[in-house]
């Protein structure tokens, strides 16, 4: 039997990713969908339109929440006839527990675009370049 390395960590390759992803598919199933929701805990909303609470982003981490798909969150408040908030708007996830970057990365893999940490709020697909 032969082994080199054994004890050293790497970033996956891209056929890692494939197996990454069957299991995230027998876990969660083909059927499975992210759920980024609002809500309120205010007592009323004003005739003019003002919340008077605090409004809570309800984020899953889903890693292709975008720009558009936040706006389109935020243009939602619309229907609640909402044009002000007068309290915090909190971000609130379960996720928050994850550790920002897997075992084994190494500060040089920070510096480029796939380096940026996992967080509840995944905005266009967590790069920047």
């Amino acid at each position: 039997l032969y082994q080199r390395n054994a004890g050293k960590l790497y970033i996956p390759a891209s056929n890692m990713k494939l197996f990454s992803e069957a299991a995230a598919l027998m876990v969660l199933g083909p059927d499975y969908r992210f759920k980024n929701q609002l809500s309120t805990n205010a007592k009323e909303l004003s005739q003019d339109g003002v919340l008077k609470g605090d409004l809570y982003l309800h984020l899953s981490g889903d890693p292709s929440f975008s720009r558009d798909d936040l706006n389109t969150l935020l243009d939602s408040l619309k229907t609640w006839n909402i044009h002000s908030i007068l309290g915090n708007v909190v971000i609130d996830s379960a996720l928050a527990q994850v550790p920002a970057y897997p075992p084994g990365w190494l500060k040089t893999d920070l510096a480029y675009s796939y380096g940026a940490p996992i967080a509840p709020l995944m905005l266009d697909s967590n790069r920047l370049t």
